[in-house]
């Protein structure tokens, strides 16, 4: 059991990096063609998606690691005792039976998802 979830933390975290990282190198090569092109406008455009590729990997890895000072990026479960306060410590490792809002709500919360997939947190 622990090395599945040892295993799904790898996969998650290198999903994130080499998705990002892959998007990042690509559009740094856009730009880099696009400087030779002289084409200002698209150097900056695509400066732009690189900036908000980072953020959106730097907000993914915040979950991950379940930063202490942002309670947003911990998971949170008032039925286990004083996570309801403080949230779960530690890096992120979703537990299937506390249901998809517990382990959505980090990704939710810190604007990573297309849409608002939980409407009332109750």
């Amino acid at each position: 059991m622990a090395r599945c979830a040892a295993r799904g933390s790898r996969t998650r975290s290198a999903g994130h990096t080499q998705y990002a990282g892959g998007l990042i190198t690509r559009l740094r090569a856009e730009q880099d063609r696009a400087r030779t092109a002289r084409d200002e406008r698209e150097v900056t455009r695509i400066q732009l998606a690189i900036e908000d590729v980072e953020e959106f990997r730097e907000r993914l890895e915040r979950i991950e690691r379940g930063d202490d000072g942002d309670l947003k990026a911990r998971i949170r479960c008032r039925w286990k005792g004083d996570e309801a306060r403080v949230g779960r410590p530690g890096p992120y490792a979703p537990d299937i039976n506390d249901g998809v809002k517990v382990n959505v709500r980090p990704y939710q919360e810190l604007s990573l998802l297309a849409s608002q997939v939980i409407k009332k947190w109750d």
